[in-house]
Formats: structure tokens, C-alpha cells, sequence
């Protein structure tokens, strides 16, 4: 039988319904999940970014700090090695942000250098620390939020304020958009670190707005920009700040990451999922079977019935990420106070 396929302007209006129908599903599974419903609501924050508009500049860093690092070295090869330079985040930060995704507008106000863009996300930082000190998400993020979250960006269902209108030679703003699976380790960090550490008093605060703008080197000569702190970095900050004598936020963070983040990435991600269960099945049956041994509500599975690809994403997005580093960072915590114990004794 010939299928009749839609041609003309059915094909946007059935794409938006499809859209739509998306949404609904998602806001009827998210009761309960205020993580999700903080996504679904997707508030413009006084920086002008929205969370869309956040995770894409998020990314930005990482592509186009390289591509200035390579320039930057590629124009100094004729000189001698003692008269070349490092690249400085100083130079970055005037660069036209033309070279990189075009034409940048949120709202009315253009963004004209990468350090106009920078001082953006920092200041949603600080838009972010607000809205998580009201302690509403002190449970961090949980597999059912990582599953809503990334079908609401995979599906176009977060629109963003930032306007590109992207130039010859500028891939990257394509690359910064683009969500796949393992793409919301980033943010997931940053919800975890605010999650677990807030409310906190003003240093924390600071620790957790005010990204690093420094190039750091590792051994083998690579460069990279640090922009935000991950969760082992958040606790190795209030650890510190607990040997000289504030221990109150470090307590707090300790107490959340126990009673929250053990239980959904250590037990439920490294114990569950890969060990008990064996990750994914790569079939759509028992990936089904496998979501719901994770305890997944059926809603959740059916907002678009994809249980092999839901499954693939959750688990490409915490191999690498919250798995595996809550794993570690809990072995850490139980040695340190075995060996503190045991100083304490003798």
C-alpha cells in the first residue's frame, strides 16, 4: 500500500504536534521531580540565558578554547621555542566571537567578544546558586530527571534566548547545540555541586559561581580551560575549608551526599544497573526489563517508547561521570574517616 507522506506545511504543523504531545507526556511523569519541572518551566534568569541558553554556552569552552589554543600556537612555530608564549584566557576573552558562532544576540543586547559570552555564564552561575539555595533540589539530580531532562533538549522542547545567526567557517555553533548521549554530564555537575553544597555561606558561594579563567597544563603539555568546578572539586573544597575549623557546610554536604547521592549513583547506577543487571541489552524487550528493574516509572519509559535509547543515554551520560565519581568519592570518604577513627584512638 503507498504511504502517503505529508508534503507543504503539514510537515512543520505534525512536527510541532509531535512536539507537543512530547511535552505533555513529560509534564504528566514529572510530578514529584521538581528538577525536571525546574527545566519545563526553563525561567529566563537575570543574565538573560535560560537554561537552554546555558548548557549551550557551557559547551562552548571546550571546542572553542582549543581552536584558539591551536591558532595561537600554529602562528608561533617560525619563532624559537624560548621566545614562544602560552596561550592566555586574557587574549581568549577579547576575541571576536564572530570567528567562532557568528552573530550573538539575547534579547536586544549583542555579545561581541568571547569574555561578553564568558561574563554571561558567570553571572547565571550566580542566578543558578540562588534559585538551588532555596534547598528545593537538595536531592540532586535522579535517573528519572537525567531521562526528562535530555528527551526535553533531544527533542527541541527548550527553546533558548540566545540567537545565533551563525557565519561561514563557524561549525561549532552546530557542535554547541547538538545533544547526544553523554551530553548533559556538564550541567548534571554543576546541578549535583549546588544540590548538595547549598545553601552556603559566601566563600562556598564564590567557589561555586566564580569559575576558574586559568589554563592549566597537564604533564604531557595539553592545554585546557578549567570552567567549572565537578562534584569531587566541590567536596575537596568544603574538606578543606572543615581542617580549618568550618565544618558546618562541609557536614551539610556530607549528610546530602549520603542520604542522596550514594543511593542513585552508586547503588542504583554501579550496584543495579551495571553489575546486578549488566548495563544495557541492547534489545528493546529487555531494556524495558531493565528500566523497570531500576524502579523507572512506566510514564517515564513511554514518553516516547525507546527503552534501548533511554537506557544507552543513561548509561553513556554516568559511566563516565556521577557513576563512576560518587563511587570513588564515597571509598574516599569511608578511608579518611576510618583513618581519622583510628587516629583518634590512638
Amino acid at each position: 500500500m503507498e504511504i502517503v507522506r505529508p508534503t507543504g506545511i503539514d510537515v512543520p504543523q505534525r512536527a510541532e504536534a509531535g512536539k507537543a504531545g512530547m511535552r505533555e507526556r513529560i509534564e504528566a511523569a514529572s510530578e514529584g521531580y521538581p528538577l525536571t519541572r525546574l527545566f519545563l518551566a526553563n525561567p529566563t534568569l537575570p543574565s538573560g540565558l535560560n537554561l537552554r541558553d546555558y548548557y549551550e554556552v557551557q559547551n562552548f569552552p571546550s571546542y572553542s578554547w582549543q581552536l584558539f589554543s591551536d591558532k595561537h600556537a600554529n602562528a608561533q612555530r617560525s619563532l624559537p621555542r624560548n621566545a614562544r608564549t602560552r596561550p592566555t584566557f586574557a587574549d581568549y576573552a577579547k576575541e571576536d566571537i564572530r570567528k567562532y558562532i557568528g552573530d550573538v544576540s539575547i534579547g536586544k543586547q549583542k555579545i561581541k567578544t568571547v569574555g561578553n559570552l564568558w561574563e554571561k555564564y558567570v553571572e547565571s552561575r550566580a542566578n543558578l546558586v540562588e534559585i538551588f539555595s532555596t534547598g528545593e533540589f537538595e536531592m540532586g539530580p535522579r535517573f528519572e530527571d537525567i531521562i526528562m531532562i535530555h528527551k526535553l533538549f533531544n527533542y527541541g522542547l527548550l527553546d533558548g534566548n540566545m540567537k545565533a545567526k551563525e557565519a561561514k567557517n563557524t561549525p561549532m555553533l552546530q557542535i554547541m547545540q547538538k545533544v547526544i548521549p553523554g551530553s548533559l554530564t556538564t550541567i548534571l555537575h554543576d546541578i549535583a555541586s549546588f544540590s548538595y553544597a547549598l545553601p552556603a555561606d559566601k566563600e562556598t558561594e564564590d567557589f561555586l559561581i566564580n569559575v576558574s579563567d586559568n589554563v592549566k597544563y597537564d604533564t604531557i603539555g595539553f592545554s585546557r580551560i578549567s570552567y567549572r568546578p565537578e562534584l569531587g572539586e566541590t567536596e575537596d573544597f568544603l574538606a578543606e575549608k572543615a581542617k580549618r575549623g568550618d565544618s558546618q557546610g562541609y557536614d551539610r554536604f556530607k549528610q546530602r551526599f549520603d542520604r542522596y547521592a550514594v543511593p542513585e549513583f552508586e547503588e542504583r547506577y554501579m550496584g543495579k544497573l551495571m553489575r546486578e543487571l549488566g548495563g544495557c541489552k541492547w534489545e528493546n524487550q529487555q531494556d524495558r526489563k531493565t528500566l523497570l528493574a531500576l524502579g523507572i516509572p512506566e510514564a517515564i519509559i513511554a514518553i516516547d517508547n525507546a527503552p534501548a535509547k533511554t537506557l544507552n543515554m543513561l548509561q553513556d551520560t554516568l559511566k563516565n561521570s556521577l557513576g563512576s565519581q560518587v563511587t570513588m568519592m564515597h571509598e574516599n570518604m569511608q578511608r579518611e574517616a576510618m583513618m581519622a577513627e583510628r587516629d583518634r584512638q590512638s
